[in-house]
């Protein structure tokens, strides 16, 4: 009688410890919650212990399957990027003890609409003077302390915000984001002196500036800009008006940079031909002469 006690103790613990683990088991993903359609989605998977030698967490949208195992990943936040592909996408995630299912799930998110993205970091979440045909959402500091959630966004917006205050960490991921092909907008405002503190107090806080393959803005004017440069735009075409340097003339898409690229490409293909038949030439004489 009582080994049948203590097995149905041991069974009844055993079913509401797995049950209790799945409550634990926290789930974020995107920017506030939202996605975009041909963007990486960036998610965290919070559990309540670190993941163990043969436990692990599996997340599939379609195709793409990414597995965290235990061996790898000893950690309690499970972070990762699956790639939104359409409207339909459903994100699903399980956590396995060898191939036992403990827990499984779905990624919740809701979509931003088509268009560009133009993140906002401000001190006070007002109705700033925005494009009406450009998707926006507000940030958080935290936004920056991962350059995933930057390959969200095709623009950051700062204004009304002490720049200073962020960290070296979130300062290099903007950077590295901005040289990757990022557009950081700067308000040049009421509140000027406070947005290009910290690193962009040493900018021009006039001009426009080139910084890798993104930009730095400088304006008052952030309607017209949106509206110029990412309206309806999967990627941004930033206006090259007052970018110092020869760049700004390669960058720009004209009639005669476009014939300079197809006499370049017929020059290139000619002499590669000519290399090949002389180095070819070269090579049957030398056995020739063998």
């Amino acid at each position: 009688m009582l080994k049948k006690i203590i097995m149905v103790f041991l069974i009844f613990f055993s079913i509401f410890n797995v049950t209790s683990f799945g409550e634990k088991i926290i789930v974020e993903s995107g920017i506030n919650g939202y996605g975009k359609i041909g963007k990486p989605l960036p998610f965290t998977i919070k559990l309540d212990k670190y993941l163990e030698d043969g436990e692990s967490i599996e997340v599939k949208n379609g195709d793409q399957k990414l597995i965290f195992s235990g061996m790898e990943f000893n950690e309690k936040d499970i972070n990762g990027l699956v790639m939104l592909e359409s409207e339909n996408d459903q994100i699903f995630y399980s956590y396995l003890n060898g191939e036992q299912v403990i827990e499984e799930g779905e990624i919740d998110f809701d979509l931003i609409g088509q268009g560009s993205l133009i993140g906002i970091l401000s001190e006070y979440k007002k109705n700033h003077d925005l494009s009406q045909d450009v998707n926006t959402i507000y940030l958080e500091n935290d936004f920056l302390k991962s350059p995933a959630y930057l390959m969200m966004i095709d623009g950051l917006y700062i204004d009304n915000f002490y720049t200073a205050s962020l960290t070296e960490d979130m300062v290099d991921n903007l950077l590295l984001w901005i040289s990757q092909g990022g557009t950081l907008i700067v308000g040049t405002g009421e509140f000027k002196d406070k947005n290009f503190s910290g690193f962009l107090e040493s900018f021009d806080k006039e001009e426009n500036m080139k910084y890798g393959f993104g930009a730095i803005i400088a304006t008052d004017e952030i309607g017209n800009f949106l509206d110029e440069n990412f309206l309806l735009k999967s990627y941004p075409s930033v206006d090259l008006n007052g970018f110092r340097g020869v760049g700004k003339e390669l960058l720009k898409l004209n009639d005669k940079n476009i014939y300079f690229l197809i006499i370049f490409y017929i020059v290139f293909m000619i002499v590669g031909i000519l290399s090949i038949c002389f180095f070819n030439r070269i090579y049957f004489m030398g056995i020739s002469l063998i």
